[in-house]
């Protein structure tokens, strides 16, 4: 074999490993996809519960503001032809309830246009957008969806929510969508583990997952995920992050939703994920992130 015959194997193994890249880098983002998919698929029935209770408080109190809008026109019209105190506190009274009722229709408007506004995001492709995020009302929102979407699957499981969220926590500059992602696949996990757990144990167990946020020195923010299922032995632990890394059954998990975690954290925000778990007893995944982002 010549020289001119290496060259021509050299280069088409060249070639050959080109496209091999070319191959992996489109798989690793088709499997991205499909893991946002099946992430948004999962939801819906959450997406649906959730959006439900504000909407009903929004119907609820939009029709009493109605009501008492027609009283507060019969008193006006009293007040006109007696000019008494006693139909002056009672204006007041309604212009009171009218207030409360509007501010709950506002914040049940918002609770319901951050859930699609949060979905939609999921939908879309592309480079991060950074934006001001309040953190404690992301976590809440969307623990909860993921919460209802568990029990549309299974409504024998039933699990105690806690939050311990720092109040001095101002809005932070995070890729909202991708920290949503996040967010979803803890929590998911979560109720799995607790799930299980509730499977095997007795009627006295209460599963219960307690999320919390605390304000640290060096402009740091933990996000702490902890619950008391069936926890994660050591050397599960030192795989969890990898892709295509499981230990659900078939069917039930890609092993993709913590390896994208843990790029989003570590690589689009800067932070760092730790784990601490004993078999049995509880699981607590550790987020940190930079707030001077």
């Amino acid at each position: 074999m010549d020289r001119g015959d290496n060259l021509k194997i050299i280069k088409n193994l060249e070639e050959t490993n080109k496209k091999l890249r070319e191959e992996s880098i489109k798989l690793k983002e088709d499997a991205k996809k499909m893991e946002r998919l099946r992430t948004i698929g999962f939801l819906s029935a959450g997406i649906l519960h959730e959006i439900k209770n504000p909407l009903n408080f929004i119907n609820s109190f939009a029709k009493l503001s109605i009501d008492l809008i027609a009283e507060a026109k019969d008193v006006i019209d009293q007040l006109h032809e007696n000019n008494d105190r006693e139909s002056v506190s009672e204006i007041i009274e309604l212009t009171s309830m009218i207030d409360s009722n509007v501010l709950k229709i506002y914040e049940n408007g918002m609770h319901a246009q951050r859930i699609i506004y949060g979905m939609l995001g999921q939908t879309r492709s592309g480079a991060s957008v950074f934006e001001k995020t309040n953190i404690n009302q992301l976590l809440e929102d969307f623990v909860k969806l993921s919460y209802h979407a568990i029990r549309g699957e299974n409504n024998t499981f039933n699990c105690r929510l806690e939050f311990d969220f720092s109040p001095d926590l101002s809005e932070l500059n995070l890729a909202t969508n991708e920290i949503i992602r996040v967010v979803i696949n803890f929590a998911n996990n979560a109720f799995y583990a607790l799930n299980e757990k509730q499977k095997k144990s007795d009627e006295e167990y209460q599963a219960v997952l307690n999320v919390s946020t605390i304000k640290k020195e060096n402009h740091q923010l933990e996000i702490r995920f902890k619950d008391n299922g069936i926890g994660i032995p050591l050397d599960v632990q030192e795989k969890l992050f990898l892709p295509f890394f499981t230990t659900k059954p078939i069917g039930e998990g890609t092993g993709l939703g913590l390896a994208l975690s843990n790029e989003i954290i570590t690589k689009v925000h800067k932070g760092t994920i730790r784990v601490d778990s004993t078999p049995n007893e509880y699981t607590i995944f550790i987020i940190s992130l930079p707030t001077n982002l």
